[in-house]
């Protein structure tokens, strides 16, 4: 089930994403917009079953593009940040599910990470500066 749902989730994001803007010329996008968007999409395989990768994946790409990249590192470590807040949200969340005030929260939670993480692969895509929300400014 979950895994059908990641799939749905990333068939979404890939046509969010490829879909061109009303009124605006196609053009292919640089390379560096691709790997970004690319990072941006990682959390999206939790949902298929790879554990850790929504962390994993943004501090690899962070530390490999220090000195080379420093969009792909600043966006990499803006959702390595994005993340771990969302981490600690739900860590929250699963201690509430005993008072039953987190089996609500669990549900809304997920729907807004997966959201913004599909928000913030599109702008990334489209060239813009990535801004997740309720984000912790935790690694710089």
């Amino acid at each position: 089930m979950l895994l059908a749902f990641a799939c749905l989730c990333t068939l979404i994001g890939v046509f969010v994403l490829a879909r061109p803007l009303a009124g605006a010329r196609v053009e292919a996008p640089a390379p560096h917009r691709r790997l970004v968007a690319l990072v941006s999409l990682s959390p999206l395989l939790v949902f298929a079953g790879v554990p850790m990768i929504h962390l994993l994946a943004p501090l690899w790409a962070a530390r490999r593009s220090r000195d080379s990249d420093p969009g792909l590192c600043g966006a990499s470590l803006a959702l390595l940040n994005f993340q771990i807040t969302w981490t600690l949200f739900t860590v929250v969340a699963l201690l509430l599910c005993a008072a039953l005030v987190g089996v609500i929260m669990l549900p809304v939670l997920l729907a807004l990470q997966l959201g913004a993480t599909l928000r913030g692969a599109r702008q990334a895509w489209l060239g813009r500066e990535v801004r997740y929300p309720l984000s912790l400014d935790l690694i710089r």
